[in-house]
């Protein structure tokens, strides 16, 4: 099985919207017929792909594309188009997407975005002949004026996306080859999976951390290491799953990832019932910062090394992956 891990919102310096979106990952699948794109990369122009409000035509190669969430300016490089705005500040770059610190050349420019959502005014500004975000940047009321501007891709639902699927899609609209981008991921996960060998077929939970309880949030990232789902792990987040602070003990995976967004850490670490888990017996828990957390919930071809990078020497040191 290929991982695939979808996108997530854009996140700036406030945790919570982090929080708000760990649902955002949903694991695809490898079937051509998946593929969201109705045109081969190779094809001529125009070029259509079906998209969140409908039918998105690109009639000739875009030369300039406004990015309005870093994840997909990260993919838009990696199929080899430079975007010549990115809605995102330095501060934003270096302290939640450090993986994407100097690959943009093009502008960097928040005000591109008010509260997520685009400013078309501003976007109109750098003469765009392709927008390219997710709903929550274009909502349907503003979809036919961003039209207005450019061809717009506002993802390809209205909901978060695999990012391989959106890759795909972009690919189409930029006349790039999704391939190698989509098989780069497969192959680092495959390489971090022959690393930790005694994980395989091992479960896992990822969680949020707050005041009362440990939501879950869509964990499919840890798939790369070949774990699977633990049986209470929700990964669709379709009944808002959780487990109270009071039932700890229910974070029974053989692997525990935590992201604390409201200064929990030494609260759930004092619990006598924390000592006990499985995952910290065997030194398997991972609690994540704002960009590990990050990496994992917007994903991309270069989030992945980089979650690799910090996850992978956790999981190789533990009892559990020898």
């Amino acid at each position: 099985m290929q991982t695939h891990i979808s996108s997530g919102r854009r996140l700036v310096a406030a945790s919570v919207a982090l929080v708000l979106s760990l649902n955002a990952a949903a694991c695809g699948g490898d079937d051509p017929a998946g593929d969201p794109s109705s045109a081969t990369a190779g094809a001529g122009y125009p070029v259509s792909v079906n998209g969140a409000y409908g039918g998105v035509t690109v009639k000739s190669r875009p030369a300039r594309v406004v990015a309005l969430n870093p994840q997909v300016g990260e993919i838009l490089v990696a199929l080899g188009v430079q975007p010549v705005a990115v809605a995102a500040s330095d501060k934003e770059i270096a302290e939640t997407y450090p993986w994407l610190k100097g690959v943009f050349t093009g502008t960097l420019d928040p005000s591109l975005l008010e509260n997520y959502e685009a400013k078309l005014e501003k976007i109109a500004t750098y003469r765009p002949d392709l927008i390219v975000g997710s709903s929550y940047n274009v909502t349907d009321k503003a979809y036919t004026q961003a039209t207005s501007v450019a061809p717009t891709f506002a993802g390809l639902k209205v909901a978060n996306d695999d990012w391989d699927d959106t890759t795909r899609a972009l690919a189409t609209l930029v006349g790039a080859d999704a391939k190698p981008v989509v098989d780069g991921v497969e192959q680092a996960c495959t390489a971090a999976r022959q690393k930790v060998p005694g994980l395989a077929g091992k479960t896992y939970q990822w969680v949020a951390v707050d005041d009362a309880q440990f939501r879950f949030g869509n964990g499919t990232w840890l798939e790369c290491f070949g774990l699977k789902p633990a049986a209470n792990q929700d990964n669709t987040q379709s009944t808002n799953a959780a487990v109270s602070q009071e039932r700890i003990e229910e974070l029974n995976a053989d692997v525990l990832a935590l992201w604390d967004f409201s200064g929990q850490t030494a609260k759930v670490k004092a619990d006598p019932r924390y000592a006990k888990l499985p995952s910290v017996a065997a030194g398997t828990v991972i609690w994540t910062d704002i960009a590990l957390a990050t990496a994992t919930n917007s994903p991309g071809p270069r989030s992945y090394p980089y979650m690799i990078e910090r996850v992978l020497p956790t999981l190789e040191q533990s009892a559990s992956s020898r």
